[in-house]
């Protein structure tokens, strides 16, 4: 498993969005909140738009919104779009690998593995991360 920083950021504008009060923010307060380098951000962006993740409105009201509602959008997704499939062995999604002779099991490991990381980023949503940033919050404004 390797997840770029690219996929890394990807998620963490997603975070941004997700729990922004109106639902959309500029590009420059996305990079001031996540220290996103500017020109970085902007081809992450362009290409969250292109994967749907994310709308864009110029004008007055310029900024982004997430096209989806949270709820719906999981880790595994993310990262499989931007970064392709969660276990890669020498390039190629762990499930067209082979192996001959006493090897042969390897790839079953592989894909067991890969299915495991899947289960659990599946039922990570951006929803529930931008929830278990604020309870501690609410915890501690309620005490």
């Amino acid at each position: 498993m390797r997840i770029s920083a690219k996929a890394d950021y990807a998620v963490r504008v997603l975070l941004e969005l997700a729990s922004s009060p109106d639902g959309s923010l500029r590009k420059e307060q996305i990079a001031e909140r996540q220290q996103i380098p500017a020109r970085f951000l902007e081809s992450i962006m362009t290409e969250l738009r292109e994967l749907g993740f994310v709308r864009a409105h110029r004008g007055d009201n310029a900024g982004y919104w997430l096209s989806h509602p949270p709820e719906l959008i999981s880790l595994a997704m993310i990262l499989e779009s931007i970064d392709g499939p969660l276990v890669m062995v020498h390039g190629s999604s762990s499930d067209e690998t082979s192996y001959a002779g006493i090897a042969a099991p390897l790839r079953d490991a592989w894909v067991s593995a890969g299915n495991a990381f899947r289960g659990v980023l599946d039922h990570v949503s951006i929803a529930e991360l931008v929830q278990r940033s604020t309870e501690p919050l609410e915890r501690a404004s309620a005490g």
